[in-house]
């Protein structure tokens, strides 16, 4: 059986450290532990991102920078591995302002053996999958796999930053399924579920893999369209409605699936936050929802 192997960094100004770390690493039999080593602030920092390395040990002093600075500056690129902070003695003060820059460990020098080394770095990168694994557990919703409304938050004011440097419109489209109270409470809320997939369903097979897709609640989707026209996004708009009416002549539900629409256009020359596109687009939904109400004679609670 093939060894793990972990890939490791060391940015420590001193090449004794580095041959010290490397016969600790060297005498652990069940790990392959890979070490590279680089000498200077601006060499730790340009391998870091580069992002070849499962983990980082970095020394507090580097000439006249400090470790600090360089987790600091690290994370501001979205580095994403774990990094743990060397120091040649105990202070109590930099212990905890490692915590607070990220580091996922504090060790001395003095007190470095093999097993403690190990002990450390395992547990680094353990807890950084954790961690990466219940920050993506916090961005998407459970029933469908989109975005949830944190994740599209997230996401949306991201492309906001983009939209704004690179002078370039997106259209915000606000889509709630029309009569889902009426569903649920003729059909069952697992009913309602199994409507709420298909709906995911249909959007990611309808939008671009680059477009932000979001279950921001219970029946409210909203797609993010980026770089877009009004003619490219009413296009899309149509292909969804024609997907959804394909998907109506061969349901396997005893009612056919309706969306409502509102679309909001965002423009760079108009900056506004990501809360004041939602709520044109909401607004715009409503209506369009409100209108089809009115239309009917005998209808199902479409305004839910």
């Amino acid at each position: 059986m093939s060894k793990t192997v972990i890939r490791i960094l060391l940015i420590d100004d001193d090449e004794e450290d580095y041959i010290l770390t490397k016969d600790m690493l060297s005498g652990i039999e069940d790990v392959n532990f890979k070490l590279d080593w680089v000498s200077t602030y601006e060499d730790g920092l340009n391998a870091i991102k580069c992002s070849e390395h499962d983990v980082y040990l970095i020394d507090y002093r580097l000439g006249a920078k400090d470790g600090l600075e360089l987790m600091r500056e690290a994370l501001a690129y979205g580095c994403s591995a774990p990094m743990l902070l060397l120091t040649s003695q105990g202070d109590r003060k930099v212990d905890l302002s490692a915590m607070h820059f990220g580091a996922a460990g504090y060790l001395e020098k003095a007190q470095l053996s093999p097993s403690l080394l190990e002990r450390s770095i395992r547990y680094a990168i353990q807890h950084q999958k954790l961690k990466e694994s219940l920050k993506a557990l916090s961005l998407y919703d459970d029933l469908t796999g989109l975005y949830n409304r944190r994740g599209f938050l997230t996401l949306a004011e991201q492309q906001i930053k983009i939209a704004d440097r690179k002078k370039r419109e997106m259209y915000l489209i606000f889509a709630d399924v029309d009569g889902m109270k009426w569903i649920n409470d003729n059909f069952g809320h697992c009913e309602g579920d199994r409507v709420l997939i298909e709906i995911a369903g249909l959007l990611k097979n309808t939008f671009r893999k680059s477009d932000i897709i979001a279950r921001i609640a219970g029946d409210e989707f909203v797609i993010l369209v980026l770089d877009a026209t009004r003619e490219s996004t009413n296009y899309i708009i149509a292909r969804l409605q024609n997907n959804l009416s394909k998907y109506n002549r061969e349901r396997t539900f005893p009612f056919p699936l309706s969306l409502s629409f509102g679309v909001a256009h965002y423009d760079p020359m108009r900056p506004c936050s990501i809360e004041e596109i939602l709520e044109q687009a909401d607004a715009l939904m409503y209506e369009q929802k409100r209108e089809k109400y009115n239309s009917l004679t005998q209808k199902p609670n479409l305004v839910d």
